[in-house]
């Protein structure tokens, strides 16, 4: 717990510089929300609920690619504790269009399909395990199904049967 805090506290003191709603900032409030679970202080949920704020509890800018989406996971565990819509409204919004798309094109690299689908190995930890925490928040199925399947197309795609 000291060399989790004191990693927690360092980040904290000292701020990426990456977009605060990309995927490199995600993974790291991945972390933070795991210490806050186990934490004594509040600290490290407050730290994550104020980077929300900030964020105007919105994903990131593209929403067609999953960098932008990893957020929104850390959003969903917010939510789970406080109950206030505003959290995931932007994220709702977003997961409720993408849920309408057909994602009928082949995930062949190349001409953008990275802005439109989850074409690369680094995207399904992205992409669904948002949209399963929105789920969990929630309890709307939808956005888990939306997962699945695009998982499965996506691992179906890059995964070597030889």
């Amino acid at each position: 717990m000291r060399v989790m805090t004191a990693a927690a506290d360092w980040q904290l003191d000292h701020p990426s510089t990456h977009p605060p709603y990309g995927w490199t900032q995600a993974a790291f409030y991945t972390g933070m929300m795991a210490l806050a679970g186990v934490a004594d202080s509040p600290k490290y949920f407050d730290a994550m609920k104020a980077m929300g704020e900030k964020n105007q509890w919105r994903p990131g800018p593209r929403p067609g690619h999953a960098d932008d989406y990893a957020v929104v996971a850390t959003y969903a565990k917010i939510y789970q504790r406080d109950r206030d819509r505003t959290m995931l409204s932007p994220s709702l919004a977003l997961f409720n269009f993408l849920a309408t798309r057909k994602y009928d094109e082949p995930l062949l690299w190349g001409g953008g399909i990275e802005s439109r689908e989850l074409a690369w190995c680094d995207a399904l930890f992205m992409g669904p395990p948002a949209m399963a925490a929105v789920t969990v928040a929630t309890g709307d199925g939808k956005y888990l199904d939306l997962a699945s399947r695009l998982w499965w197309k996506t691992t179906e795609y890059l995964y070597d049967k030889d």
